[in-house]
């Protein structure tokens, strides 16, 4: 078994002649080498989460309202025929272990070679007996497939429906980037220089 990456966050300025464009009150989460991407508000806490996974808290825990996990996958090279993100998200939902009261419609987004699937669930969370929500979105391109669970207290949906948004707007999956401060890799820049 390998030893989990190390956590290292480093928030880095853009630089002059940068290819990003970051929505307005956010910063951009790139991990990798631009293996995933997306913008996320620039107030959200970011903490390294359960095997190797990031999380994203609206607040310093535990007075936050809302909590986005994340995490990736390299595929092996080869496909399973068939097996689409739908199902995959169908599967989840079969083996969810909270006390789901009711799933929203799947929703399917083709973004270039880039598929994305996400589906919103409603449960009494038992700890603290309050309606809460939960959206998980499947999103792959290429080999790379990342999971992105996003779980909000019901009461906080207007806020928290409006992170999300950006965050589904932005998400890129798979665009190489040599040089945070300055964006995917175009083949126009080399280094920092």
């Amino acid at each position: 078994m390998s030893k989990p990456k190390k956590w290292v966050q480093t928030i880095l300025p853009m630089h002059p002649e940068s290819h990003w464009s970051v929505e307005s009150g956010c910063l951009a989460f790139v991990a990798d080498h631009g293996a995933i991407r997306f913008d996320y508000p620039e107030t959200w806490v970011v903490m390294p989460g359960e095997g190797g996974a990031i999380d994203f808290y609206d607040k310093e825990p535990p007075d936050g309202n809302s909590v986005l996990t994340v995490s990736y996958i390299t595929l092996p090279p080869f496909a399973v025929p068939g097996f689409t993100l739908a199902m995959c998200m169908e599967e989840a939902a079969r083996v969810d272990p909270r006390p789901i009261y009711e799933f929203g419609p799947m929703h399917e987004i083709r973004r270039g070679s880039m598929a994305i699937v996400w589906r919103q669930a409603r449960y009494i969370d038992e700890t603290e007996k309050r309606d809460a929500v939960s959206r998980t979105c499947i999103a792959r391109k290429g080999r790379i497939q990342a999971l992105l669970t996003f779980e909000y207290w019901a009461d906080a949906a207007e806020c928290s429906e409006r992170a999300w948004d950006i965050i589904l707007k932005t998400l890129r999956l798979g665009e190489l980037v040599i040089d945070v401060t300055r964006g995917p890799w175009r083949g126009k820049h080399r280094g920092r220089g």
